[in-house]
């Protein structure tokens, strides 16, 4: 046999090798990363039009909570589309494939609260429609010491003490 041969052969061999080891994905697997795909491009598009809506409001509460939603739902898409690689890339383990599942599922469950929070901001306008900032209302318990240090002494039984060794200071008017 020449070496050629043996080369090709070997080469056969490792292709062969490469497609037995390959990790299958289950078609549950492959399902559920597109529905999860699925999910996190429908939750992107709700928050572009919550936030399209939101620019041409008046009210800068409900714009700025909804943007502030947006911008913290493009940084978990970042995560996501990171994980989406990983779930396409052929040569991964299935350890791996597992965890960028989890990853995915969890991205899609932070950015399905943040549709809702977004949402919650353009009807509701914002966490300051609960709250009135123009008034507060304290209710403090009366805490204050009786011996009140603001009182004052009142009217002691004894007269002042008066330092025999000075004299007392002369107005600048005499």
């Amino acid at each position: 046999m020449s070496v050629i041969s043996q080369l090709s052969g070997l080469v056969s061999i490792a292709f062969v090798l490469a497609e037995v080891s390959a990790p299958t994905v289950t078609d549950g697997d492959e399902r559920d990363a597109t529905a999860l795909r699925a999910s996190v491009e429908d939750s992107m598009a709700t928050l572009g039009q919550l936030a399209n809506v939101a620019r041409r409001q008046v009210d800068l509460v409900q714009a700025t909570c909804v943007l502030d939603a947006q911008e913290r739902a493009a940084a978990t898409m970042e995560l996501a589309t990171s994980e989406l690689l990983v779930l396409n890339e052929a040569s991964v383990g299935p350890q791996a494939r597992e965890l960028a599942q989890e990853k995915l599922r969890a991205a899609a469950d932070r950015l399905d609260a943040l549709v809702q929070e977004a949402s919650r901001c353009a009807t509701d306008g914002g966490p300051e429609a609960v709250t009135d900032v123009r008034s507060v209302e304290v209710v403090a318990p009366r805490s204050i010491p009786l011996a009140d240090p603001t009182q004052g002494l009142g009217a002691s039984p004894l007269p002042p003490v008066v330092d025999g060794g000075w004299v007392p200071v002369a107005s600048p008017m005499e």
